[in-house]
Parts: structure tokens; C-alpha cells; sequence
């Protein structure tokens, strides 16, 4: 099965399910080999392998996922995509420059909700060289807004810290650790404190 790559220009995240749904069909398996498989309820409607998409914004690129495999569901209330075998997510600053990238064993997006969790083994790293390590992350594209309450490390060039619980933006430049376990580093107070928002 080929590797599908899809470039989307100009596009709110809302509709992205929907887009999914139509690249769904038109690569990936044929409509013989989705025949083949007798889905239940459960089951994922189409099956794409090998998956790269990418978002822009007037020619310079915003956001690229990347799956081994993506199944789509037509749930009743909302449609929405899973990436079971893990995914890998690069966001780009406003010059097009890679600014962070998102890694996790397990990926699921919902489009209404402008959503992804991501869980197992979750990695976050910046251009700053500051690695989020946790098993459970929350991305909330319309609030701009990362966030966890499972136990969280941070490693950098100036040290490490743990706690349980972080709130950041979506590309992980500005973030705040909660209950504070343990740490061994020298960050500016601004550095670590998102501000007064909370999740």
C-alpha cells in the first residue's frame, strides 16, 4: 500500500475530518480491499497507511501529521480519526520553522472539538531543547491550549523537573508544571508559568 500525502492550504481544523473522509477515498486502499474486510459497528469505515498531512497558511506551513496508520469512524454524534499505531505532529512558527514536535504511541483527533489526545509514552520537544515526557496530553486547538494531569517531566539544558499536572500553548513554547515534586535546574519564573489561565 502506497504512502499518502496530503498538502491542505488554508484550512480551519474543524473541517479536517471531513477532508480526512474524502482522501480516504480517493487513496489509499481501493474499494475492492475495503469489500474484503466485514466491519462491525466498531470497526474503523476506511483504513489509510503510511499517512502525511499538511496544513498552511498562505504558502508557509503550519502543522504536518504523520501515522503508520489511520482509521476514520463515523461515530453518531462526531466523526473522528485514530492513529492506533502511533503518530509524530510538527508545528511551524510564522516563518514556516520548526518549532516543536509532538510524539505519542497512541493518537486520536476529533474535528468538532478541534481536538487530539495523545497517550503512551508521549513525548513534547521545542526548539528551546526542553522534552515533556507524560503518558496522557490533551491538545485544544480553539483555546491554543496543551494540557495534563498525569505525572510530567521536563529535561532542558538547564535541568530537569517533575510534577503532576502542566498547562502550555499548542506548540509547547510556554507552559506551566503543577504540584511540583522534585526538580534540579535554573529556569526563569517566567520560563515555567504560563500565566493565570487554568485548564
Amino acid at each position: 500500500m502506497k504512502k499518502n500525502t496530503y498538502i491542505i492550504n488554508k484550512i480551519p481544523f474543524s473541517i479536517f475530518i471531513g477532508i480526512g473522509i474524502f482522501l480516504f477515498s480517493a487513496c489509499g486502499n481501493t474499494q475492492d480491499e475495503i469489500k474484503q474486510v466485514t466491519y462491525t459497528n466498531d470497526d474503523p469505515a476506511e483504513i489509510s497507511e503510511g499517512v502525511t498531512m499538511m496544513f498552511s497558511d498562505n504558502g508557509i506551513l503550519k502543522l504536518k501529521l504523520e501515522a503508520p496508520i489511520m482509521h476514520r469512524f463515523n461515530d453518531k454524534e462526531e466523526s473522528y480519526m485514530e492513529c492506533p499505531n502511533g503518530m509524530e505532529v510538527t508545528f511551524f512558527d510564522t516563518s514556516g520553522r520548526e518549532e516543536s514536535t509532538l510524539f505519542a504511541n497512541y493518537g486520536i483527533m476529533y474535528s468538532e472539538k478541534e481536538y487530539i489526545m495523545v497517550k503512551d509514552s508521549v513525548v513534547f520537544e521545542n526548539f528551546k531543547e526542553e522534552r515533556l515526557n507524560t503518558e496522557l496530553l490533551h491538545v485544544d486547538f480553539k483555546k491554543d491550549s496543551v494540557y495534563t494531569q498525569e505525572k510530567v517531566s521536563i529535561t532542558s539544558p538547564k535541568g530537569t523537573i517533575t510534577g503532576t499536572g502542566l498547562q502550555s500553548n499548542s506548540n509547547f513554547t510556554k507552559y506551566k508544571v503543577k504540584n511540583i515534586s522534585n526538580g534540579i535546574l535554573n529556569y526563569q519564573k517566567e520560563e515555567v508559568n504560563l500565566g493565570e489561565n487554568e485548564q
